[in-house]
Formats: C-alpha cells, sequence, structure tokens
C-alpha cells in the first residue's frame, strides 16, 4: 500500500490529519516483548484488538489507530516509514517485537515476515500445526527491510504477521490467535 500512501511519516499525518481522527495506545509494561498494531482501528479492523489480546497483561502493547470510520485508510503510513514517536520510544527498549497487520482478501490466509527468522519458525510451525493457512514466502509481505517498524527491536529484528479479513474480523478467531502467539512467546525470551 506505500505506493498510495497520503503522508510519509507520522509528522506530516499529524499536521494534515484532527485529533480526532487517530488514537495513540501505549502500554508499557517494561516487558522484553513488545506487540505493536500500527494500522489499528479503521485503518486495519481487528488489528488493535489482536494486539491488545496478544499482549495480554505480560507484553508491551502499542496501538496507532484509524477513527475515521469512511476514510480511516488515509491514515496508514507503510511499516518501513511508520515513525510515531511513543512507537520508536518504545520499542528501542524492546528485545521482541511482533506487529500485527491486515491485507486485503476473503481468502484465510497468513504471513509472515520480519528478519527475527527463529521467532518466524516458530510462530509459523504453531500456526500450522494448529491447522491454520500459514506460509512465510509472500513476495509483498517479507518484512526484512531494517527500517521496518517489527525490526526495531534492541536486536535489529523482529516478527511480522500479515493477516487477511478471516482471522481478524471474528472475535473467536482473534482469540484463537491470540492464545497461539502467546503459546509461543511463554518462554520465548528464555529460549530465544
Amino acid at each position: 500500500m506505500s505506493n498510495q500512501d497520503i503522508y510519509q511519516c507520522f509528522a506530516e499525518l499529524k499536521e494534515q490529519e484532527a485529533k480526532a481522527h487517530y488514537s495513540i495506545e501505549v502500554v508499557d509494561r517494561g516487558a522484553p516483548i513488545s506487540i505493536v498494531a500500527p494500522h489499528g482501528g479503521f485503518i486495519e479492523p481487528g488489528t488493535s484488538e489482536l494486539a491488545q489480546l496478544t499482549a495480554g497483561n505480560e507484553h508491551n502493547l502499542y496501538s496507532f489507530s484509524g477513527c475515521k470510520p469512511d476514510n480511516s485508510p488515509d491514515l496508514h503510513i507503510t511499516s518501513h516509514r511508520f515513525d510515531e514517536p511513543n512507537c520508536l520510544a518504545l520499542l528501542k527498549r524492546s528485545e521482541y517485537i511482533i506487529t500485527l497487520h491486515g491485507f486485503k482478501s476473503d481468502v484465510p490466509k497468513i504471513y509472515l515476515g520480519g528478519r527475527d527468522h527463529t521467532l518466524r519458525q516458530q510462530l509459523l510451525s504453531c500456526f500450522q500445526q494448529a491447522g491454520l493457512p500459514a506460509a512465510d514466502n509472500h513476495p509483498k509481505y517479507q518484512g526484512i527491510n531494517p527500517l521496518n517498524i517489527c525490526n526495531h527491536s534492541l536486536r535489529g529484528m523482529g516478527v511480522q504477521i500479515e493477516l487477511s479479513r478471516h482471522f481478524r474480523n471474528c472475535i473467536g478467531v482473534r482469540q484463537q490467535l491470540a492464545t497461539l502467539i502467546r503459546s509461543v512467546l511463554v518462554e520465548w525470551p528464555a529460549t530465544g
């Protein structure tokens, strides 16, 4: 979507958009893991809710949410340009990052990317063992650009999870997905 983005950085968005058009949620628990929804609210519906479920009471949470029911996709800033200061401040203290995104498709599919190959493979295996249609081979959703928001950790790497509508629209499916991600993260800092 980067070719269609109206704003190339957060400063441009902030200058043009009314404060009521977006909201920012930051919950810094001082945890090593941060769960991020950079395109939440009406931008990529369901990602903010999934981030909250996944973060639970243990992990840090960041969500940038579009609040304009009709034109929130206008607030999309592509992941390698996403530079909202509160997000960057949280992530520079994080060892592990998982970003949650949505893409337009009615076919149930999950694509994983990011430079943290070990965590990405563990999540991919978990999803596949649960019977979910997950892959890490989509050329558009590789998330390997060092500037990608998922790779802003202390380690310079993270995981990006792209979800079709099926995995974002249904409360029960979001809960299942959050439970699976959390099951991988339970011992991750100790084993990663």
